[in-house]
């Protein structure tokens, strides 16, 4: 909300829609956001409105406190409002499977009565962004479309630019041509210049980068095999204890799917933003993945 106002200050409610209008065409404010005399990229903001709007959505089908219920409802209807201003392709993607996990969860251990609410719920959706996007959700989304469209025929006849699938493709492609330089010890310290020279040597004209958009292929290139073990372990960490210990949590599967795409597509375990956040989740999905267990079989008390 500070991050709103501080973009469209009182118009907000003087010119509802002229301010919304403004929240899609920016961006929510653009990729690399001043605030606070810092800089707020868009992804981690992406992925932060993902996480909690998928919590807040679990928490209302399984906290019993009806007040709670309201609040977390209203808190997953602005967030999902708030993540379609991001316009982000790859976390409104990792959203609507980490929703679907949950969903299909959800529909599997709860009564007709709580499915039937949840149908309903869903297709309420529709017409609530209706009124409160306006117009701006479906210039800026037919815009992002037809951009994707354009850069997949482009990557089919080996045309690396653009803004959105298109550079990625040829970053990673790029990183793999020169793999005989890190597959086994990595580059370490001197990652981000290698990778800067490559890309500004590439033929495909990819642009002054100093990383491949990609987490996992990211810490390939700085740590060798040894770098790409260790954040493969992160990852798969918590699945191997919620298999050994034959307790699934079902939100914890969807909240690691959101953050395993999003990975893919930015080097958000890299970021100051985004870092500290990423590996506290997935500690405690390691170390404490039992009260995310409790919790989805209904033990109020974890709600508070």
């Amino acid at each position: 909300m500070y991050v709103i106002f501080d973009l469209v200050g009182i118009s907000l409610f003087t010119d509802t829609s002229c301010a919304i209008n403004f929240l899609y065409t920016n961006r929510l404010g653009g990729n690399k956001l001043g605030f606070l005399g810092g800089n707020l990229y868009l992804e981690p903001q992406t992925l932060y409105i993902a996480l909690t709007a998928l919590i807040s959505y679990f928490l209302i089908f399984t906290c019993r406190y009806k007040g709670v219920k309201v609040l977390l409802g209203v808190m997953f209807l602005l967030l999902t409002i708030f993540l379609s201003f991001t316009v982000t392709k790859a976390g409104i993607l990792a959203f609507i499977l980490g929703f679907g996990i949950m969903n299909f969860y959800l529909f599997k251990h709860s009564s007709f009565r709580v499915r039937s609410a949840i149908l309903i719920g869903i297709v309420l959706l529709v017409p609530v962004f209706g009124i409160f996007v306006f117009d701006g959700l479906k210039g800026k989304y037919e815009e992002r479309a037809e951009e994707v469209v354009r850069e997949i025929e482009n990557v089919k006849r080996g045309i690396y630019e653009g803004g959105t699938i298109a550079p990625r493709i040829g970053l990673i492609r790029e990183s793999f041509m020169h793999v005989d330089e890190f597959c086994v010890w990595g580059l370490g310290i001197y990652a981000k210049h290698r990778v800067n020279n490559w890309l500004q040597s590439s033929e495909d004209g990819l642009g002054a980068f100093t990383n491949v958009h990609n987490s996992f292929i990211h810490y390939w290139i700085q740590g060798g095999i040894l770098g790409l073990a260790m954040i493969v372990f992160l990852f798969c960490a918590p699945f191997y204890r919620m298999f050994r210990t034959r307790r699934i949590s079902w939100l914890i599967c969807a909240l690691l799917v959101v953050m395993f795409v999003m990975n893919n597509t930015c080097i958000l375990l890299a970021l100051n933003n985004s870092r500290l956040m990423i590996l506290f989740l997935l500690g405690m999905f390691y170390f404490y993945g039992d009260v995310f267990w409790q919790l989805e079989r209904g033990d109020s008390s974890m709600c508070l």
